[in-house]
């Protein structure tokens, strides 16, 4: 589903339209392309990986609005679809050429609209090839113009720094090894290739190499030939018989593949192999099915080639997650996990006593080793069955918490009170919890007591509209109780928004716990402003505050309230059908949205300025909290740092100014009106000049990176997680501003160079460096108050 290109020369030109202009093709603040250059070695031939923001495959094949261009109306798409792409300019004809084609992107059961079993039994076209998923990582091997054979990971040529062998190149020993079995040579294949003008798509599976989640020892390590594309803009692919054809003239392992030809047969196969997660007495991950689509088919052709993929869940996603953890627990970062939650623990606490008898073992798990000998001792010793306990852990999830993230006046409470009408699912309101200190753990605990009375729904009455409030309301719930599945519910805003929802705000007057209009527009304005210049997006992949939802539920701020109460309910319908087992009538829809608009009225009413706002003389003489450090100690880090890497200090940073002192501020004077939250964060700090001697005013920090952008440098860290003040800061990125290369270049102007590096524009003028600091250094620092000046 993507735009058609007939030439490579055009599919080229049309992906450097849209890297250089830095496009966000469906309204993204980042570019959706982005490329990367390697040389190839010994010739005037130069390599260009294409990547797709990972998000923009699945908006691609969606209904989404943002698949429209709001001027004219039609259809926006990717210029490619493929998933591991690499051009050349062939050096004697210059002409364009695709030297790598991988699979166009293709989605697991149920992940989107097209991949659910009711819409491909409608639009896919058997026979249908199920070819075992190998549990690997994916190798590419093609030719270029001149008889180079190349082989390449997915985004990836050559040797990567920072890596012993990289994937590249563990590939091509494998390779070496398997034409050397049958006799041929490289140069051979590369004709060969070059001949067929296609791409040999292996899975590099090999545990001496690295592991993963199924094991591959002894004969059984090497190259699964799995697809022969052709290198062309269309996806186009060789069946699985050619392939297996392939494989064997050539040398590799067989990717084992058989035919289905109706798709209930296949359907019913795959459920029942899920069962047991295993097909011909061997673990597997899963299978990729290969048919036809009628869905964006061409006209010189009736269907699409169309991939889906059927992962198995059980034990393979217990397994993932275990090794996840595993990482947590050698990192000594916070264990956060929702599945699995009983043996996981169990797990954790083998590992906790392996770790200490054999130190050495975190090191080789951190390199991808040991990790499944080590799960397989813990399931010896526990004398469990994998399949049987992820299965019944899977089922750990009784609760869930809807959780919206939205601004002020997006008809979140709205929605909130349609539902809970419906269906009596109770509204845990943030508003009528009195402010002070200890606040987001009282609405986590209210909400937890709502679950414990019996209800498998709650709503989280509150903005979330700050990535670490939504980390910090699952880390409190599920502190307290397991087994709650988190629904995020965004509510998507655009550049009207903030005048939509000031205009519902005013006229709903003084019906709301804590924005009273009678008390004049100026403040409600006043209001708005302080939650839009703290208002985040719900974004995985921007915050890591967001990972760890089980799912999202996307909602329209523009929509009317019962229009997007229904999206939930059909959702919950969908998913947990238990729950809501009838379709609520339109009249008692209508019903409950008039309770929800005009029946319903606030009992509580809440301070917005809270009782730690008026405490202005504590507030007046700071200016900010923050941990302070030694010059000499930064100076001393700072130099080590650049001479670790080989870089002259006179060559690279000879015009910056280092500044006399330097801190990590954690709570600005300014912040206090962001709301009662913030205010009572401040109070925190206040509290804590009383109580210098207690051990918390010394505080530990990683320093992660180097930041510098030809005006600014600082250092990017991350606060020790066992600190009493980790999470408590408004500020997204903690970092140490080195120095300026003017006065007129502001200490403050540290927060607009990250800014600009988390959104991804790191390549606009002025140009933003990173360096990482490779191993981690520590550095502590003294909480101190800082007068205004």
């Amino acid at each position: 589903m993507s735009n058609t290109f007939a030439t490579p020369k055009e599919l080229v030109e049309e992906l450097c339209r849209l890297r250089d202009l830095k496009i966000g093709i469906f309204g993204e603040k980042k570019p959706t392309i982005r490329s990367v250059s390697f040389a190839v070695p010994g010739t005037k031939y130069e390599l260009t990986s294409w990547r797709v923001w990972e998000q923009a495959y699945r908006i691609n094949v969606s209904d989404s609005k943002k698949t429209y261009d709001s001027v004219t109306g039609q259809k926006r798409r990717l210029p490619t679809c493929a998933r591991g792409l690499f051009t050349y300019k062939d050096p004697n004809s210059e002409e364009q050429k695709i030297a790598i084609r991988g699979y166009d992107k293709f989605f697991n059961i149920d992940e989107i609209p097209l991949t659910t079993w009711k819409s491909m039994k409608e639009h896919t076209r058997g026979p249908y090839e199920l070819t075992v998923k190998e549990n690997g990582c994916i190798i590419f091997i093609s030719a270029l113009s001149n008889g180079e054979l190349i082989i390449t990971s997915k985004h990836s040529f050559g040797a990567v720094e920072g890596q012993s062998v990289s994937h590249a190149l563990a590939g091509e020993r494998w390779l070496e090894t398997h034409l050397q079995k049958v006799g041929k040579s490289k140069k051979e294949l590369a004709q060969e290739l070059l001949k067929r003008q296609a791409t040999a798509v292996a899975e590099l599976c090999d545990d001496e190499f690295e592991e993963h989640i199924l094991p591959y020892r002894a004969e059984y390590r090497g190259l699964y030939l799995h697809g022969l594309n052709l290198n062309v803009p269309e996806f186009t692919t060789a069946s699985s018989e050619d392939v297996s054809t392939f494989a064997k003239v050539w040398g590799f392992l067989k990717t084992d593949s058989f035919h289905i030809q109706k798709f209930e047969e296949m359907k019913n196969f795959l459920e029942e192999t899920a069962k047991t997660g295993k097909w011909n007495n061997r673990s597997v991950e899963g299978f990729v099915v290969r048919c036809h689509s009628t869905v964006q088919a061409k006209e010189h052709k009736p269907t699409n080639d169309f991939f889906f993929k059927y992962k198995f869940d059980e034990p393979y996603g217990m397994f993932r997650q275990w090794r996840e953890v595993t990482k947590m627990l050698i990192h000594d970062k916070p264990l956060n996990y929702v599945k699995y939650k009983k043996i996981t623990n169990e797990y954790v606490n083998f590992c906790r006593k392996k770790f200490q008898e054999k130190p050495e073992l975190k090191v080789l798990y951190l390199n991808n080793k040991g990790i499944i000998s080590l799960r397989e001792e813990f399931l010896l010793l526990s004398k469990l069955d994998a399949m049987t306990i992820s299965v019944e852990s899977s089922n750990e999830k009784p609760y869930t918490l809807l959780v919206p993230i939205a601004t002020i006046g997006c008809g979140k409470t709205t929605v909130a009170k349609i539902l809970e009408r419906l269906f009596n699912w109770p509204v845990v309101q943030n508003d009528n919890i009195p402010s002070g200190k200890g606040g987001p753990k009282r609405f986590a605990h209210a909400i937890v007591n709502e679950f414990q009375n019996g209800h498998s729904i709650v709503f989280s009455d509150r903005n979330n509209h700050i990535p670490n409030m939504r980390s910090a309301l699952r880390n409190d719930v599920s502190s307290e109780l397991g087994g709650v599945r988190y629904i995020a519910l965004p509510f998507l805003q655009n550049s009207n928004t903030r005048s939509f929802v000031q205009k519902r705000i005013i006229n709903r007057g003084d019906r709301h716990q804590s924005i009273k209009v009678s008390e004049g527009v100026e403040k409600v304005d006043a209001i708005l402003n302080m939650f839009y210049k703290q208002y985040r997006p719900f974004d995985p992949e921007l915050f890591s505050h967001d990972q760890g939802y089980d799912d999202v539920v996307e909602l329209d701020a523009h929509a009317g309230s019962l229009e997007n109460a229904r999206l939930i309910v059909d959702y919950i319908r969908e998913h947990m059908p238990d729950l809501v087992p009838q379709n609520p009538s339109e009249e008692e829809y209508q019903q409950a949205l008039e309770y929800a608009v005009n029946e319903y009225v606030p009992t509580y009413t809440k301070n917005m300025g809270g009782s730690s706002l008026k405490k202005k003389e504590n507030f007046d003489g700071i200016n900010y909290f923050g941990v302070c450090f030694p010059s000499e100690k930064v100076n001393n880090v700072l130099k080590e740092i650049i001479s670790s890497k080989g870089i002259s200090w006179n060559d690279m940073f000879a015009s910056y100014t280092l500044q006399e002192s330097f801190h990590v501020t954690m709570i600005h004077n300014s912040q206090i009106a962001f709301g009662p939250e913030t205010a009572n964060l401040w109070q925190q700090y206040l509290n804590q000049l009383e109580n210098k001697h207690d051990g918390n005013n010394q505080v530990n920090f990683t320093i992660r990176n180097l930041v510098w952008d030809g005006r600014i440098m600082c250092f990017a860290v991350d606060i020790d997680s066992k600190s009493v003040w980790c999470g408590k800061t408004v500020n997204p990125q903690l970092h140490i501003t080195l120095g300026t290369t003017s006065p007129s270049v502001k200490a403050y102007d540290s927060n607009l160079m990250l800014e600009r590096l988390r959104a991804g524009k790191a390549s606009d003028e002025p140009k933003i460096h990173v360096l990482d600091v490779e191993p981690k250094v520590n550095i502590m620092g003294t909480l101190q108050s800082v007068p205004k000046k």
